[in-house]
């Protein structure tokens, strides 16, 4: 389905994009990254901010070529980085938010070990020292009976939601700013188009514990306007139902 992005919800995203333009990159990247299981054997940590970035964000992570930062909002924003004649810039980006969803405090969890960040904002960095980081956090309860939380990995970082009995699996809706197209592949993936690159969401996955085992549910993305939900099969409403919804790659033009 395609769309236009509306300009003052652009400008909005990039105030602080500066940030993310200037964050090293591999060497050895490549114009398309795609997730694999390897890159989920080592964790890269949520950042807390603690001044050292703009202050709508509230934590920040790098995946691969590019960052993704949870804003004091609860949406989460997403920076696709690639090179060009030896400079780095942003090439894309792209902001999730939860439609009609409840504003939550977003939490640290998982502490990992702390990562040194250069502090006081602006172009004069006053002094450096190490900040909070973590493995996942939690977005809260942002629909009725639904938490959300979100989990790092080397090079992704995956939203789970958290469907207690008397949630309504309907109810969790993702709204996405910034891009021309939303769409659905042959894969069962989602993929997120803008101007100058996109962004393809892996098929989800759902599943129920029982007896310490993970029961599978059926599970796809629904596309509805300039937002996407979740279709799912049977399931046992008696029983917390996981959603699992990663990053499966990312494309600069």
């Amino acid at each position: 389905m395609k769309m236009k992005a509306n300009l003052k919800q652009v400008i909005g995203l990039v105030s602080f994009m500066s940030f993310f333009t200037g964050l090293p990159v591999d060497a050895a990247e490549s114009r398309t990254v795609r997730s694999d299981s390897k890159p989920f054997r080592v964790r890269a940590p949520f950042i807390k901010n603690e001044g050292q970035i703009d202050e709508s964000v509230r934590f920040y992570v790098q995946i691969g070529r590019g960052k993704v930062a949870v804003l004091n909002n609860g949406s989460i924003f997403y920076s696709i980085v690639k090179r060009d004649s030896g400079k780095r810039y942003c090439g894309a980006f792209f902001e999730e938010y939860f439609v009609a969803g409840k504003r939550t405090s977003v939490r640290g969890l998982e502490r990992a070990h702390p990562r040194t960040a250069k502090l006081g904002g602006g172009m004069k960095w006053l002094h450096s020292r190490a900040v909070p980081s973590f493995n996942s956090l939690d977005l809260g309860e942002i629909y009725p009976n639904i938490r959300v939380t979100l989990r790092s990995y080397e090079n992704n970082v995956g939203k789970l939601f958290h469907i207690a009995p008397g949630g309504d699996v309907n109810a969790s809706r993702m709204g996405v700013r910034g891009i021309q197209e939303i769409r659905l592949n042959r894969c069962g993936e989602l993929e997120l188009v803008s101007k100058h690159g996109r962004m393809s969401l892996a098929k989800p996955i759902a599943y129920q514990m029982k007896d310490r085992l993970r029961e599978a549910v059926s599970v796809s993305y629904r596309i509805d306007g300039a937002s996407y939900r979740f279709n799912v099969g049977p399931y046992d409403r008696n029983r917390e139902l996981v959603i699992a919804s990663l990053i499966a790659s990312t494309h600069v033009d």
